[in-house]
């Protein structure tokens, strides 16, 4: 087993930014308030995201608690949106 640290990949900025966090992010912020329900197609268009990346990314925050399903198509954020402070 070799004992040499693991590179780490950045990103052309520099940093360590993990898409897929990022991804899920864009979807969090795509909720205005905490009880707006929207439905697939109005969160893929709002992040301009695939569909099938943001299904699989809402069944996953589904799935830990942070967005909420409503009826058979709707989803509705569990956490409250913040707003720039610019």
């Amino acid at each position: 087993m070799s004992t040499e640290p693991v590179a780490q990949e950045r990103d052309s900025h520099g940093s360590y930014r993990v898409e897929a966090v990022a991804r899920a992010c864009e979807i969090l912020a795509a909720f205005r308030s905490a009880s707006e329900v929207l439905h697939l197609k109005a969160v893929a268009e709002r992040t301009k995201l695939n569909k099938v990346t943001v299904f699989r990314i809402l069944d996953t925050l589904v799935e830990k608690r942070l967005i909420d399903r409503v009826g058979p198509r709707g989803y509705r954020s569990r956490l409250q949106p913040t707003r720039d402070q610019r």
